[in-house]
């Protein structure tokens, strides 16, 4: 059993991951997932290792390209 205030006004509330469009959960709500997670044996993963080179890599390259070349195009045509 936890034990703890959930009342806007103690001013324990949070934006997480997991309120959404909730808005904010109190402080006593975060520590009882976190708890109910760690009994269930549910944990945070690291990545697969391709995955970790894809988010890194490629994403960020891939990026930088679309605005290099899209902004070139742009200051061509004005010339």
């Amino acid at each position: 059993m936890l034990v703890g205030a959930t009342a806007v006004s103690m001013g324990d509330q949070y934006t997480t991951l997991q309120s959404g469009s909730a808005g904010l959960i109190s402080g006593i709500e975060i520590h009882a997932n976190i708890l109910d997670s760690l009994l269930c044996g549910q944990q945070i993963e690291e990545l697969i290792s391709p995955w970790l080179v894809v988010v890194n890599w490629v994403v960020p390259l891939l990026t930088l390209m679309l605005a290099f070349f899209g902004c070139r195009s742009v200051i061509m045509r004005r010339l």
